[in-house]
């Protein structure tokens, strides 16, 4: 990881409407003073402010741009929790990010457990601006977790 460097603004509750309708609620953490920082998203249904929001203080301190959301149905967002809206809900959100005027078209993606879910959720949908992906501790098949008899999907 890069030297810590940078001072630390972070915007809360901004939103994010996705697709059909919902409000996603997120939180950004923008370095001061760097003008090309590529953006690490993570997306939760744990809440922002928990070890991930320290994270995002992290990683912005040492250059990057870093937006944590919380998942459709969690901490202040709209809707209902899905695992079948993690492709669309985080498609919708890389392309808002994508049309900031901060974006320099360098995507990343971070998080372990149910957030790794939501990595391969969002790569699935094949975003050009994806360039890297920190997945940790997750299935990149979620039936996997709760069906193990499910291996016959991947055939």
């Amino acid at each position: 990881m890069r030297e810590r460097t940078n001072e630390v603004e972070v915007e809360r509750d901004v939103k994010v409407t996705v697709s059909d309708g919902t409000v996603l609620l997120a939180d950004v953490y923008h370095p001061v003073g760097v003008g090309d920082a590529p953006t690490i998203l993570e997306r939760t249904p744990y809440g922002r402010a928990n070890f991930a929001s320290a994270m995002g203080l992290e990683f912005a301190a040492r250059g990057y741009r870093y937006v944590m959301q919380a998942c459709r149905g969690t901490d202040g967002s709209g809707g209902t929790h899905s695992y079948f809206a993690e492709a669309g809900d985080g498609r919708a959100t890389a392309d808002w990010i994508a049309s900031q005027p901060w974006f320099n078209g360098r995507l990343g993606t971070f998080g372990a457990s149910y957030m790794g879910f939501t990595q391969w959720a969002l790569a699935s949908t094949k975003p050009p601006y994806l360039k890297a992906m920190a997945v940790a501790l997750s299935t990149s098949v979620r039936a996997y977790s709760w069906y193990p008899e499910a291996r016959w999907l991947s055939r």
